[in-house]
């Protein structure tokens, strides 16, 4: 390992344990471990020693990991591993959490029915110039590998180290490239059609301060349709960066100098870094706007556990919705009752796993 990948391995690594160290209470009582408890409970030496324990496993895997890393020899396959255990592996432990807390979930007050939900227009969140522009990344990456690729020499470079320098190459073939562009479409179609998903989702009123309840919500779904505009700006350019890798510059960077297409994909990184504590801290102010506003723990359904499998994945016949709001942390998750879900997660697994297969046979 270089000092860089060093650098941006403690980087991730860093950033995954202290996210994962306070998602447990980023809703507070209203999904302590994604379990709505009074406030009793939420404030007791039971819910301290939980969240104690917690955090020691969440430190000790994730530094485990680090030391591993840090000191043994890996390849990057190996590495990409051992960031995804530390990533899953706090979510084991959530999961063994969300069930010890189940009997001390606290009842709806009776007398106070989940209020039917409302749904918006499907394009209130989707902005017409940002699709615009977005789509013009699109076309431009297509253009590009259309123009270059009968130029290209020989052997053409498919991966870069984190100092930008190429250190995978395979033989010319479209494959690796036809590979980025299909996984580039994938992700902003995807990203797209959560847009369409969030104006979708139920929005139960209050009886009382209605209106105001619908502002405050609309607010924190517009919130979260610009962070997703960001983030779908983002991946194009990390994209469109690696596209501009792998066609120009290309006998230069077989004597080790880095393209500059790799300064877009540090750019696009970094950015995407920086948006997440954005993300977190508007999000959660939000969201304590409309508590405030319609009362404690009555941001989730009114039977908090039905539907969810281990406190993070949602199969609800009953819910028309696809998306629904994470219990655990923040973010939103499929409706795995909705048969489109399936089909979208056999294609978020299949176009990448099938299109990097295409392009290490093409490249034999």
């Amino acid at each position: 390992m270089t000092g860089a990948d060093r650098v941006v391995l403690g980087a991730t690594l860093g950033f995954i344990g202290v996210l994962m160290w306070f998602v447990p209470v980023m809703k507070g009582r209203d999904a302590f471990f994604g379990i709505t408890v009074s406030e009793a409970l939420y404030r007791s030496p039971l819910a301290r020693r939980y969240l104690l324990i917690y955090r020691t496993l969440v430190c000790l895997l994730i530094g485990g990991a680090a030391a591993f890393a840090l000191t043994a020899t890996l390849t990057a396959g190996a590495l990409l591993t051992l960031v995804l255990v530390a990533a899953l592996g706090p979510s084991v432990f959530l999961v063994v959490f969300w069930y010890a807390l189940r009997p001390y979930e606290e009842a709806r007050p009776s007398g106070q029915p989940l209020p039917p939900g409302e749904r918006l227009p499907q394009w209130t969140y989707v902005t017409p110039w940002v699709e615009g522009l977005l789509l013009a990344a699109l076309l431009l990456a297509v253009g590009l590998v259309l123009w270059r690729y009968p130029e290209l020499p020989g052997r053409i470079p498919v991966h870069w180290n984190a100092a930008g320098r190429a250190d995978g190459w395979t033989a010319k073939s479209p494959w690796p490239l036809v590979s980025l562009l299909l996984i580039m479409a994938f992700t902003h179609g995807f990203l797209l059609w959560l847009l369409v998903g969030l104006s979708q989702v139920p929005v139960r009123a209050p009886a009382e301060r209605g209106d105001e309840y619908r502002a405050a919500h609309f607010r924190y779904m517009r919130f979260w349709a610009q962070w997703t505009n960001v983030l779908r700006g983002l991946v194009l350019l990390m994209f469109l960066g690696i596209i501009w890798a792998s066609l120009f510059g290309i006998e230069r960077q077989a004597g080790g100098v880095m393209p500059p297409g790799m300064v877009l994909v540090w750019i696009g990184t970094a950015g995407l870094l920086l948006s997440l504590p954005w993300l977190v801290i508007g999000g959660l102010r939000l969201r304590s706007a409309m508590r405030e506003i319609a009362g404690a723990g009555s941001l989730e359904q009114a039977a908090p556990t039905e539907g969810w499998i281990a406190g993070s994945i949602y199969y609800n016949k009953r819910d028309p919705a696809v998306w629904v709001e994470k219990r655990i942390g923040i973010g939103w998750t499929l409706n795995f009752a909705r048969p489109v879900s399936w089909l979208v997660m056999l294609l978020a697994l299949g176009i990448p796993i099938g299109a990097t297969i295409l392009a290490l046979s093409a490249g034999r």
